[in-house]
């Protein structure tokens, strides 16, 4: 077995825990290892997306959220601070925050092997990209 189809069958059991601790049903859905597959979570009202990416070399499980824009009347400082804070996210945590080209929003973004991830700490991981949404929201990490 390829460690490629390893990881798609970890990565398929880990949403199938992690629907079942939830409470909720997973829906049939077919997915092979060649085939990016992602699922959208919400948390403390934050939309996520957890997912699959087989081109990701050893990092193939990922974490996306939209944070939001950043303000035009306070472009420099915010920026700033967002740079200052994504060297702790990167280190702690292994997220970095960019923004996206086509929508020109803050985004987070983390990436990790799916061999590495329990349902605990993916748990973890979605509530504190889902608090750091927040207080980005709220007052952009000033």
């Amino acid at each position: 077995m390829s460690s490629l189809q390893t990881a798609h069958e970890r990565f398929v059991l880990l949403v199938a825990e992690f629907y079942r601790e939830a409470g909720c049903e997973l829906s049939y859905f077919e997915s092979d290892a060649q085939t990016p597959i992602a699922f959208e979570v919400e948390v403390d009202g934050v939309k996520l997306t957890v997912g699959y990416d087989p081109r990701a070399t050893g990092a193939n499980l990922f974490v996306h959220c939209v944070f939001g824009p950043v303000p035009q009347h306070e472009e420099a400082s915010v920026l700033r601070s967002l740079l200052e804070h994504n060297q702790s996210q990167a280190r702690e945590r292994g997220a970095a925050y960019c923004i996206d080209a086509r929508t020109q929003q803050v985004v987070c973004y983390s990436r990790q092997a799916v061999d590495d991830v329990q349902v605990a700490a993916l748990r973890e991981a979605l509530g504190h990209m889902a608090r750091e949404a927040l207080r980005w929201r709220a007052d952009f990490f000033l």
